[in-house]
C-alpha cells in the first residue's frame, strides 16, 4: 500500500487535472445556463439585481420574525401587567375590607 513519491505526484497531479476540468466544466454550464435565462426574459444566475432581491428577501423575513417574537413579547408582558394589576385590586379590597371590621 505504500505509494513512491513519483506515483504520490502523479495521483496528486491527476486530481488536480480533473479538478480543474470540472472548474472548466462548471463554467461552461453556468454561462449556457444564464444564457437560456436571459433568453427566455430571466435574469442571469448571477446578477447582481437577482443577488440583491435574495438578500432583501433573506431581511424582510429576519424582520418578520423578530416582529411576531416582539408580538409574543409585549403579549406576555400586558398578561403579567393585567394579573398584577389584578393582584393589587384583590389586596386593595382585602385591605379595605380589614379596616372595616
Amino acid at each position: 500500500g505504500d505509494a513512491s513519491p513519483e506515483e504520490g505526484a502523479e495521483a496528486l497531479r491527476r486530481q488536480r487535472s480533473a479538478a480543474e476540468r470540472l472548474r472548466a466544466n462548471n463554467a461552461h454550464l453556468r454561462q449556457a445556463l444564464d444564457s437560456a435565462r436571459q433568453q427566455r426574459g430571466q435574469p442571469a444566475a448571477g446578477s447582481a439585481r437577482q443577488a440583491e432581491l435574495a438578500r432583501l428577501q433573506g431581511l424582510a423575513g429576519l424582520f418578520a420574525r423578530k416582529i411576531e417574537r416582539e408580538e409574543r413579547r409585549v403579549a406576555d408582558l400586558d398578561a403579567q401587567l393585567g394579573a398584577a394589576r389584578e393582584g393589587i385590586a384583590e389586596q386593595r379590597r382585602a385591605s379595605g375590607d380589614r379596616a372595616r371590621h
